[in-house]
């Protein structure tokens, strides 16, 4: 017979949830996710999915403010009431953010191009590059 042990922690709740792109549902990996008050800090991983330990001695009513920021996206700040987070536990946590189209470098503005072309003009530069030394 097996018997399955879930530990629970009592010190924290944990939030679970995903970061995508608002635009194209696209998973960022490695963005910072921080409850400002708190200094309680997480990163995604490689599919974008984090889990926040929240401390679980707080107020029902407390205020609790999450700060998303990731380069190239504009940075988001979603407030919550404790009580809210408290019932998303065993739920996930969908956020999106919004890409940051101008980055403004001096008194130049460069409109970065999506990052699907980027990637794509790399893998073209990478394929011409071994053309060429074939020839």
């Amino acid at each position: 017979e097996l018997s399955i042990h879930v530990e629970t922690d009592t010190g924290f709740i944990h939030v679970k949830g995903f970061l995508e792109d608002r635009g194209t549902s696209e998973r960022l990996p490695f963005a910072f996710i921080e409850v400002t008050q708190k200094s309680v800090k997480c990163v995604t991983d490689v599919n974008g999915e984090f889990v926040l330990e929240i401390p679980a001695n707080l107020n029902p009513d407390e205020k609790i403010e999450l700060t998303i920021s990731y380069v190239g996206y504009k940075t988001k700040r979603i407030d919550f009431i404790y009580s809210q987070l408290v019932a998303l536990q065993g739920t996930a946590l969908q956020l999106q953010l919004d890409l940051t189209e101008n980055i403004i470098i001096g008194e130049i503005i460069y409109v970065r191009p999506p990052w699907h072309k980027r990637v794509w003009y790399k893998v073209k530069r990478v394929f011409k590059r071994k053309h060429h030394e074939i020839e």
